[in-house]
């Protein structure tokens, strides 16, 4: 990951987005010590359930 973000800092990249599901936290967690926020609304996934539960969308930015 640190060597994809160095690549597009070099590329001089405003930037780059990714979409995660809120419910995996240990992703989210993961991508904001990269530097990513979380950004806009967690709409639910159609038709994607685990155990049971509607699973929600989540992007995140990063700006370098």
């Amino acid at each position: 990951m640190n060597r994809w973000l160095d690549r597009l800092r070099e590329a001089g990249s405003p930037g780059c987005h990714l979409q995660t599901l809120c419910e995996n936290t240990r992703a989210v967690r993961f991508f904001e010590r990269m530097g990513f926020a979380k950004h806009g609304p967690t709409p639910l996934v159609p038709g994607i359930r685990h155990d049971g539960k509607r699973l929600h969308q989540q992007t995140m930015v990063w700006n370098p």
